[in-house]
């Protein structure tokens, strides 16, 4: 097999013996797979820059038996910011991690990709609240690997979430859907009370399209409940194992 080339961001990078490194890469072409870049610990390597975590680059790679090994690397988007701003390299941790833990080898989900870099552009580059794109990303990751909750009609008497009717909003998750006050009372089933606030961001996060996706601010209340919400669906979901959403 030849010389393949592909687009990729480091998610793990791993030190082996004296100067070289093992990279973990979520490549647009081939998914998730590990790199072996020589000497990339050296400080006069050509891929010193490229072969950190969250660097997004233009990768030549050759296909040994075991791993992929980095043959040249064109540098595209350091995301530098996240390593000079604690508040913003936390939030991008978290949602580095997510990616580790849920995408699989060899499989390209290039939706999932572009998630990732948008949310961490919006974290690196804007003044907006690292930890809201954070669950901005969290739900839509929930949406795309097919989880995604319902949250157009209440899940018992379909009415829908935009209905003047209704002015108090549940979640359930065991339906995985929003329910409204009334079917609560009536049925009795286990909820937790949400704001209209909070249903109107889970519509706009789960249907938006991407260049839409990280436009608006919320509530530090309405915060709080997608936290409640994202840290439950994961769990429930069994996506991740011990990643805490209460950072």
């Amino acid at each position: 097999m030849g010389y393949l080339k592909t687009f990729g961001i480091v998610i793990k990078e791993i030190a082996l013996g004296e100067s070289d490194k093992i990279l973990t890469v979520f490549s647009e072409a081939y998914g998730r797979i590990s790199v072996s870049a020589k000497g990339a610990r050296r400080q006069t390597s050509r891929f010193l820059a490229s072969s950190q975590t969250f660097c997004y680059s233009e990768m030549e790679l050759y296909k040994g038996r075991s791993m992929y090994n980095l043959i040249s690397c064109q540098l595209v988007e350091p995301f530098y910011q996240l390593r000079t701003d604690l508040d913003k390299l936390t939030f991008a941790s978290h949602i580095i991690q997510i990616i580790n833990k849920v995408i699989q080898d060899e499989q390209p989900d290039n939706e999932s990709l572009r998630l990732l870099l948008n949310a961490l552009y919006f974290i690196s580059s804007t003044d907006k609240n690292p930890e809201l794109i954070a669950r901005i990303f969290d739900l839509r990751f929930i949406v795309i690997q097919g989880y995604g909750p319902n949250v157009v009609n209440c899940i018992c008497c379909q009415r829908s979430t935009t209905s003047d009717e209704i002015d108090k909003w549940y979640f359930n998750f065991e339906e995985n859907s929003v329910i409204c006050s009334e079917c609560v009372k009536l049925k009795k089933v286990k909820s937790i009370a949400i704001s209209c606030g909070t249903v109107s961001s889970l519509d706009q996060i789960c249907f938006a399209p991407m260049s839409k996706l990280f436009s608006f601010n919320v509530s530090d209340q309405v915060l709080k409940e997608l936290n409640i919400i994202c840290s439950k669906l994961f769990e429930i979901n069994k996506l991740i194992g011990n990643i805490s959403f209460n950072i």
